[in-house]
């Protein structure tokens, strides 16, 4: 009778060590989903920065030449500040020097978008 019962199923020991197991696997699962949620907000604002950028210096690139002045800081959307600066005759004379800079708050932190463009007369 002793044989019988020694040799059929679990023992509770092994049944807790097992579900410890599963719950320290269930959470750094947890974890990296909340990493990966993180990473993809980041991905997205940084798009949706570079395409405010983009469209801002392609309106500059579309203005006539003298009419290129700095400008800004705007609001875009809810959360972007942008900026323009226009340097006349830099790198060379005849060029403009255009930058755009969009910036935002994620976390605490403020990140920025910056692109540069030199245009000739």
């Amino acid at each position: 009778m002793a044989n019988r019962l020694s040799k059929k199923g679990f023992t509770l020991v092994e049944l807790l060590v097992t579900m410890v197991l599963i719950s320290i696997f269930t959470v750094g699962l947890a974890s990296f989903n909340v990493m990966a949620i993180k990473s993809n907000s980041y991905s997205r604002l940084s798009t949706q920065a570079t395409v405010l950028a983009k469209d801002k210096m392609e309106a500059l690139k579309n203005m006539n030449y003298d009419a290129m002045v700095s400008g800004g800081p705007e609001t875009v959307g809810t959360i972007f500040s942008r900026q323009w600066t226009v340097e006349n005759n830099v790198p060379v004379s005849n060029t403009k020097t255009v930058t755009v800079n969009v910036s935002w708050l994620s976390n605490g932190v403020t990140r920025t978008v910056t692109i540069r463009s030199i245009i000739d007369r």
